[in-house]
């Protein structure tokens, strides 16, 4: 069945698969905030460590203000996620020697998450590793010896995009306003 949009509405429109019927005029309204996650989800962090050490200070703040998974192999994020495991972030923490694999890994887990992924390192990486991440999927790159105020920040905004709401930004006078 063909479906043509009405003229006099400016933005996306909205549809629902109604199964037998196919796509139609939700029947609800539809709150474009709230996603299909569970209510608590947005605090469980999966924390992937692909590096040889992962410093204390990011264990202890991941461990403070989430509630944290953390799992050292790619295969074993993938097989949680595809047996249903929901998170709010996913959290790569790799090293050099470990970037190529960050991205296959975000290659892997972009279509079984709607959720952020972070990757953060605190060696200096070649742009062309931090593109191949951002390509397969990963939301944000940060490296070369970030801070964890700087991490909050990303995931917040990170975050924040992913349900569809307006990052916040400082305004001149230290106000919070919307970001346009």
């Amino acid at each position: 069945r063909r479906i043509s949009p009405p003229i006099d509405e400016q933005g996306p429109v909205s549809l629902e698969l109604i199964p037998g019927e196919g796509l139609r005029a939700p029947a609800g309204r539809l709150d474009r905030r709230r996603t299909d996650a569970p209510i608590g989800s947005e605090r469980r962090l999966l924390l992937l460590t692909l590096a040889a050490k992962v410093p204390e200070e990011l264990l202890g703040w991941a461990r403070r203000q989430y509630d944290a998974v953390e799992v050292d192999d790619p295969l074993r994020v993938v097989s949680r996620l595809q047996d249903g495991e929901v998170f709010g972030l996913v959290l790569v923490y790799l090293d050099r020697d470990h970037s190529r694999q960050a991205a296959e890994a975000c290659r892997a887990i972009r279509p079984l998450t709607g959720a952020p992924i972070i990757l953060a390192t605190d060696d200096r990486l070649r742009a062309t590793d931090r593109t191949q991440a951002l390509d397969a999927g990963a939301n944000d790159f940060l490296s070369d010896n970030f801070n964890l105020v700087e991490l909050s920040s990303r995931i917040d905004r990170a975050w924040r995009t992913s349900i569809g709401l307006p990052s916040i930004r400082r305004g001149e006078e230290g106000t919070v306003a919307p970001a346009h």
